[in-house]
């Protein structure tokens, strides 16, 4: 089951533009009362009419009473023009329901009603590229992405001859969405940018306005926010042209959602106030409003958040009489609210406050609602959140009941993007107010594997939106921390629950490491906002049996470990140490890894993290002999050289070879061949765009063509062009990029520099995968000698970690920090010294060269040979 692209693309010609609310489905306070339907019209009226009937209803958000109208039409026309626009409108509401085999049953028929004309043309085949479109739909819905990718492309042909340019532009949307789902990211920007060129030339209108919206949220989507806001701006332009106040409003609000992802909140905050200012629809005005108040909660401004709630009730107010849309923009205020409450209070007492009785009632009116409307989904949602707020009062029966109900009807309507909320929740109530399920009573033992099965199955669930959760949602990027990435953790942090007593299962173990990974993954998808990586299971003893792998888990109340050894059973140990003590130690580390700070405040703080992460394994790494330690590193850590950890007599370099990994299932189990290496080194030696020289890069470059036949490209031939062409013409084993670089937790933050331009990660994406699909020998090693990570981003190390998933090499080495030219020169040229001359694999060979560094006086500081990581395949 996938998740529909936004609506705004299915089928413009029905003018279903959405305003991609910026917030998880958050609950609202909002009329008490029923909204009151509108009242059946006479059978009587001509189909014509009753299908635009259907329309006006549709839009208004009654998608039950749409289908109603639609079906009537279907069951009693004799034209076959009419059945088949009813049947293809019909499915399309179907959807909507979660009625998936209906939705498909009627899309079939309408489509046979076409075939069985002479010939299409004229209104006919308006009518088949409408209902074409709406396969898609259903069939990307269904996961049935390539089926999906056919139906679009066969309905862009049929909007093409009928020279239906912006009918065949939004089929092509459509297909843009399908190729990134399939991972065909390149062909779905270069249809993007064919898109953007097609849609300069129309004729100003109100449809080429929207047109360009959808275009410009399409490029957010793929992960393109510069391209996104360009466009959107255009739309901005000629909506206030054509003088479109709704228009122009909702494109304030697309524009505030790209300055949010970006943390550009006062931008943000200034585009939807505007948006709220103009917006003639009461709607958009309060999706406006809502996702400026969670903006002003989300950064702590609790007065100037409140103040905007009187104005949303009273806007909310007039939507009572609305259907879908009103109903979660009323689910959210309330969630909202909570989070208010909340966030001022961890702990709230809601027994009997106002809030509480006010939630609870708006919440059961909206249920209400959403079973007259026959929307299954707003009534999953609505359920849900009255159930949280019966969990936040304690009332533990009536959340169970309510949250159930609320899982089954996401379960019944095949909706795994809300299904999760409502099996974490059920996680949740499993343990009650016992974190982690904490007790050795029988009852709360049986509680914990409750917990551990609903949890499992949130986790699940999310797995199964991978490909297109982060791409197409973009409240879960922006809620990712509260709403996606706690749902792993508090699952392994149930799962490693042994009350110090008993031992943790092995099933339990293998389980939170798999878990822990699959977050590793969730993240890089996130980073990138695509599912970029390619993910197949691996075991340690298949990959390397001289090796270990290292899982350190920051949970809330203690650092746990995971340790895998080759033909072992895993290990567990733990430390009772807090979250912010675990990110403060490490803070401090890191600052006191520069020559200037006290080495003797150094050595401490790099004791104490090796005895959380190492020391316990002492015994078992002896006794397995191994040589090599893997990292799949979490939280802060990831920023952390493993390299400089101390246990008061040696470095940890001193002792093994040393590898990071994103998760054991990423790291193809291949070795480097050392008697067919060859290195196209590139670089940037001079002061450019903005940032100083880097005179050691020609020393360091020269030197590394004395040892191994290398390519050189520097300064001014590094241009993209240039670079891109030698990667197409030379299929290089090696690609070393002396030059400035950052790694950011945030993607766009992310850079290479070349001597032009700053390289995003979905350039060096595009120029290293380059070279001929079919060529067998991908880059073996990526090399990055210059960057560095963000200062003061505690996740920076994600972005190096995107930079070496999304390279497509096999190994990347890059530094956590730039550091001295002539220190680093030595270091590279030893590297290469020993990867060719004593067919070490790459990991000994970092680590040897680190070694003569470290044996030099001047160099023998952590700061000049620690921060070399090696993430990927250390083989």
């Amino acid at each position: 089951m996938r998740l529909s692209f936004p609506k705004l693309l299915l089928n413009l010609s029905l003018g279903l533009i959405s305003c991609l609310l910026v917030t998880v489905i958050v609950p609202a306070l909002a009329a008490d009362r029923p909204i009151a339907l509108p009242q059946e019209q006479s059978i009587e009226i001509p189909q014509e009419q009753s299908i635009n009937r259907g329309l006006t209803l549709y839009r208004q958000g009654f998608i039950a009473e749409a289908a109603t109208v639609w079906q009537q039409v279907a069951d009693s026309s004799q034209d076959p023009l009419q059945k088949a626009l009813s049947l293809s409108y019909l499915s399309l509401a179907q959807q909507e329901l979660g009625l998936w085999q209906e939705a498909e049953t009627s899309i079939a028929a309408s489509l046979k009603s076409l075939q069985d004309l002479p010939q299409l043309e004229g209104e006919a085949l308006a009518i088949s590229a409408k209902a074409l479109n709406q396969q898609g739909n259903l069939r990307f819905a269904l996961g049935q992405t390539e089926a999906a990718l056919t139906s679009w492309q066969d309905a862009a042909n049929q909007y093409a001859a009928l020279n239906d340019r912006l009918g065949s532009i939004g089929a092509k949307l459509n297909q843009a969405q399908a190729l990134q789902s399939l991972g065909l990211y390149r062909r779905a920007q270069k249809l993007l940018n064919t898109i953007t060129g097609e849609i300069t030339n129309e004729p100003d209108s109100s449809i080429k306005v929207k047109t360009l919206q959808s275009l410009g949220i399409a490029f957010e989507l793929s992960g393109d926010p510069i391209e996104a806001e360009t466009i959107l701006q255009k739309a901005l332009q000629l909506a206030q042209k054509l003088n479109e106040p709704n228009d122009t409003a909702a494109i304030y609000l697309n524009l505030g959602n790209i300055f949010r992802t970006s943390d550009n909140r006062k931008t943000a905050l200034e585009y939807y106030q505007k948006a709220a200012n103009i917006a003639d629809n009461s709607l958009i005005k309060v999706r406006a409003q809502l996702n400026r108040a969670r903006l002003l909660i989300d950064a702590k401004q609790w007065e100037a958040s409140a103040n905007l709630f009187p104005e949303i009730q009273s806007n909310l107010l007039q939507l009572q009489e609305g259907g879908r849309e009103a109903i979660y923009a009323g689910i959210n205020y309330s969630d909202l609210l909570m989070r208010y409450e909340t966030g001022q209070n961890p702990a709230p007492k809601w027994q009997n406050s106002q809030l509480m009785t006010s939630s609870s009632r708006s919440l059961a009116g909206f249920v209400q609602q959403a079973k007259k409307l026959g929307d299954r989904r707003a009534q999953s949602y609505a359920l849900g959140e009255l159930g949280k707020v019966y969990e936040l009062n304690q009332q533990w029966e009536e959340a169970d009941r309510l949250t159930q109900e609320a899982l089954q009807l996401a379960q019944n309507i095949n909706a795994p993007d809300i299904l999760y909320q409502w099996q974490w929740q059920m996680g949740r109530l499993a343990c009650r107010d016992r974190p982690n399920c904490q007790s050795e009573s029988p009852a709360t033992l049986d509680k914990r594997q409750e917990a551990i099965e609903y949890y499992s199955g949130a986790v699940k669930s999310l797995k199964s939106l991978r490909s297109d959760l982060v791409a197409t949602k973009l409240e879960v990027q922006f809620s990712f921390k509260e709403s996606v990435e706690p749902i792993y953790r508090q699952l392994v942090g149930i799962l490693l629950q042994n009350n110090g007593k008993e031992e943790i299962p092995q099933t339990n173990l293998r389980q939170a490491r798999q878990v822990i990974e699959d977050l590793q993954l969730a993240e890089l998808d996130n980073f990138f906002r695509q599912a970029c990586t390619k993910a197949k299971p691996e075991q340690i003893d298949k990959v390397d049996p001289n090796a270990a792998v290292i899982y350190p888990i920051v949970l809330d109340d203690r650092l746990a470990v995971i340790a895998s050894f080759p033909d072992r059973p895993l290990t567990y140990y733990e430390t009772k140490v807090d979250r912010g003590q675990i990110e403060n130690t490490v803070d401090v580390l890191l600052q006191s890894l520069h020559p200037t700070a006290s080495n003797k405040k150094r050595l401490r703080l790099s004791q104490q993290i090796y005895d959380w992460l190492i020391r316990p394994a002492e015994t078992a790494l002896g006794e397995s002999k191994v040589k090599t330690l893997v990292f799949v590193l979490d939280g802060i850590l990831q920023n952390l050289p493993m390299a400089a950890l101390h246990d008061g007599k040696r470095y940890l370099v001193e002792k093994y070879s040393l590898g990071i990994a994103p998760g054991l299932q990423l790291v193809e189990p291949q070795t480097l061949n050392a008697e067919r290496l060859e290195i196209l080194a590139a670089g940037v030696s001079a002061a450019q765009l903005g940032f100083s020289s880097l005179p050691g890069v020609e020393r360091e470059i020269e030197q590394i063509a004395s040892q191994i036949d290398t390519q050189i490209v520097l300064n001014q031939d590094f241009t993209n062009e240039n670079f891109q062409a030698k990667i197409k013409t030379i299929p290089f084993p090696i690609v070393h990029l002396a030059t400035h670089g950052r790694f950011s937790s945030k993607r766009e933050d992310t850079f290479i520099l070349s001597w032009e331009n700053r390289l995003a990660v979905e350039d060096l994406d595009r120029i290293l995968r380059s070279r001929d699909p079919q060529d067998l020998n991908p880059i073996q090693l990526f090399v990055l000698s210059a960057c560095q990570t963000a200062t003061g981003d505690r996740r920076a190390a994600l972005g190096l970690a995107g930079v070496a998933v999304q390279s497509g090499a096999r190994s990347t080495l890059a530094t956590l920090w730039s550091v001295n030219d002539r220190s680093t020169a030595d270091l590279m040229t030893e590297f290469y010294r020993q990867l060719k001359g004593t067919r070490f694999n790459k990991a000994e060979s970092i680590r040897q060269a680190q070694l003569s560094l470290l044996h030099q006086s001047r160099y023998e500081h952590p700061y000049y040979w620690a921060p070399f990581v090696l993430v990927g395949n250390w083989l």
